[in-house]
């Protein structure tokens, strides 16, 4: 089954600042039996991904006078 997603990778992962990344993959495995808290787990094959650019959340803007 095709999927999309959108994965937020952590600095630890990206070596700079925390990065968006859109992606399709296709699920490949599905455990059945939940877990103790209800949650399905499944497993899923990124096939295509792309980097969401993020805005800058401190740029400067005008102030009203």
């Amino acid at each position: 089954m095709p999927i999309e997603a959108t994965l937020r990778m952590p600095a630890e992962i990206t070596g700079d600042k925390p990065k968006e990344t859109h992606c399709r993959a296709r699920v490949v495995h599905v455990r059945h039996e939940p877990y103790g808290d209800g949650r399905i787990g499944f497993g899923a094959e990124i096939e295509t991904f792309v980097s969401v650019p993020q805005p800058d959340r401190w740029t400067n803007s005008p102030t009203a006078a």
